[in-house]
């Protein structure tokens, strides 16, 4: 059939990468008493490391292949985020809509990133312990900035909450 793309045995039994998850770096602005993240010096991932792990990921044969950004908290390797929905949007074939998510406390998701985030169709999951004084745990005052976050998506980006 003229313009069908051919798929070997290989593409139907080993489509490529399916899915790509950076922890784009160890630091996070809580100090919850249960996280693992806490027993090192904070470190960053590599930009270098980065773009490997994305042209994995532009390499499958997938229509869908999925990256997840996360962390510590991946809001405080912003530039890292931005590079990375730069590389999956610039060099993604046309054919491929990767689904983006991002792991993070919220507690840095200003309108800038959510404008940006939402732009770029970036599911958000929000990691957060519920209630005020199991979030207050985590961090004091916490629980109040979320609060007003989730109102603030609900209010400017219902679509998206």
């Amino acid at each position: 059939m003229p313009g069908r793309a051919e798929l070997s045995l290989r593409d139907l039994v080993d489509p490529g990468v399916r899915t790509v998850e950076l922890m784009l770096t160890t630091g996070c602005n809580l100090r919850c008493a249960y996280c693992y993240q806490r027993r090192t010096a904070p470190r960053s991932m590599a930009p270098e490391v980065l773009d490997a792990a994305i042209r994995q990921l532009v390499s499958s044969c997938l229509d869908r292949p999925r990256l997840t950004l996360y962390g510590g908290e991946p809001l405080l390797a912003v530039s890292l985020v931005r590079r990375a929905l730069d590389r999956a949007r610039e060099w993604m074939p046309r054919r491929m809509k990767a689904e983006i998510r991002i792991v993070t406390n919220g507690t840095r998701l200003d309108e800038e990133i959510t404008r940006l985030l939402v732009s770029r169709d970036v599911f958000v999951t929000l990691s957060f312990d519920g209630i005020a004084a199991a979030q207050d745990d985590r961090s004091p005052g916490s629980f109040e900035i979320l609060d007003r976050l989730l109102v603030r998506l609900k209010e400017d980006h219902p679509e998206y909450l």
